[in-house]
């Protein structure tokens, strides 16, 4: 996994979840806990990954509680641990014409939202690719590697 990765690569790695812990790594350190406030200090850290967790924030699925803008919440967060001009690499979940929300699925999001939701969290985008699903029949996924300011 790539939690398992960074610490191979001597990186002191938190994996942060809302649902019980998996089983990995002993040098990762787990924290059950909801990503819309997180439980660390300002600046505390020199990097942070998510992949395909922003769209379900706030929406309940997998036991936290219902909050409308979760996913802008979470980015916040995000930028309120990072340190100054650390790097965030996130994936905005499953692309879509407009934004909009199936059920409590997940989001779908545009490059525009997207960047417009990072901006707003305190973020310059450094870049971004589209993953494209059509080969395995799955939607398209947004990737942004993101700056704090």
């Amino acid at each position: 996994c790539e939690a398992s990765e960074l610490a191979d690569a001597g990186w002191a790695v938190t994996y942060l979840d809302v649902r019980n812990p998996p089983a990995f790594d002993s040098r990762i350190t787990f924290v059950q806990h909801d990503a819309i406030d997180l439980p660390f200090a300002d600046a505390s850290f020199d990097a942070v990954s998510s992949s395909c967790v922003l769209c379900h924030a706030g929406m309940g699925r997998y036991g936290d509680p219902l909050v409308a803008n979760g996913d802008a919440l979470m980015l916040a967060e995000i930028a309120r641990v990072l340190k100054p001009g650390a790097l965030a690499a996130i994936t905005f979940g499953p692309m879509g014409e407009e934004e909009a929300q199936d059920g409590i699925t997940h989001r779908l999001y545009t490059h525009d939202s997207a960047w417009r939701m990072a901006s707003a969290a305190g973020f310059v985008e450094q870049t971004h690719e589209v993953f494209d699903g059509a080969e395995t029949g799955a939607l398209d996924y947004l990737s942004m590697m993101l700056r704090r300011i």
